[in-house]
C-alpha cells in the first residue's frame, strides 16, 4: 500500500472515530432524554465537509459505515442484550455505562433512520475489505476463517484466503 493510500486511509479512520466521538458527545449531553442520532450525525458529515476535512462522498461513506454498525447493534441488541458487551469489546474509552444504558433509546430513532437508507440487498449485512467497521467479531465468507477487530480500523483481506466478503459473528 503507498504512502498516500495509506495517509488516506487513517484520515478516514479518524473521520470514522471523530463522528462515533461526536455521537457520544450528544448522547452524553441528552442526559436520559431520546438524542437525535440521525440529527446529530447528519450534522457531524456537514461539518466534515464544511471544515474540508472531507469530501462529501467520503462524508456519507464514513456516515453510512456508522449508521450501518449502529443498525448492526440494534440487531444484536434486540435479540441478545445479556452478550452486548462480549461482543463488541469497544476500546475503553468509548464503553462506558451511559453508552449501554441509552442504546435503548436510541434504537427507535435508529431504526427510522436506517428505514429511509436503500441498503442494497445483496450486501446486507456484509462487510467488504477497506470498508471501516467497528470492533467485533467477523467471519471470511469464503473460507470461515476469523477476523476479530480490537477497535475500529480497515477490514483486511481474510488472511487465510485473501477474500474480501465478511459476516459478523456474535461469538468465537
Amino acid at each position: 500500500m503507498s504512502d498516500t493510500n495509506n495517509s488516506n486511509n487513517q484520515r478516514l479512520l479518524g473521520a470514522y472515530k471523530n463522528m462515533i466521538a461526536y455521537l457520544h458527545h450528544v448522547i452524553d449531553k441528552a442526559q436520559g432524554a431520546k438524542p437525535e442520532i440521525r440529527h446529530a450525525l447528519e450534522n457531524a458529515r456537514e461539518k466534515a465537509v464544511e471544515l474540508g476535512e472531507l469530501t462529501r462522498e467520503e462524508a456519507d461513506k464514513i456516515s453510512d459505515y456508522i449508521m450501518r454498525d449502529l443498525h448492526d447493534a440494534a440487531d444484536f441488541i434486540e435479540k441478545n442484550r445479556a452478550e452486548f458487551k462480549d461482543w463488541i469489546s469497544l476500546e475503553a474509552d468509548l464503553i462506558e455505562d451511559k453508552i449501554l444504558d441509552s442504546l435503548p433509546l436510541l434504537i427507535d430513532e435508529t431504526r427510522l433512520a436506517l428505514e429511509q437508507l436503500q441498503y442494497r440487498a445483496e450486501t446486507m449485512g456484509e462487510w467488504h475489505t477497506g470498508e471501516i467497521v467497528a470492533p467485533g467479531l467477523f467471519s471470511c465468507v469464503n473460507c470461515g476463517k476469523k477476523l476479530e477487530m480490537h477497535s475500529a480500523g480497515h477490514i483486511p483481506p481474510c488472511a487465510a484466503c485473501g477474500a474480501t466478503v465478511f459476516k459478523r459473528v456474535s461469538s468465537s
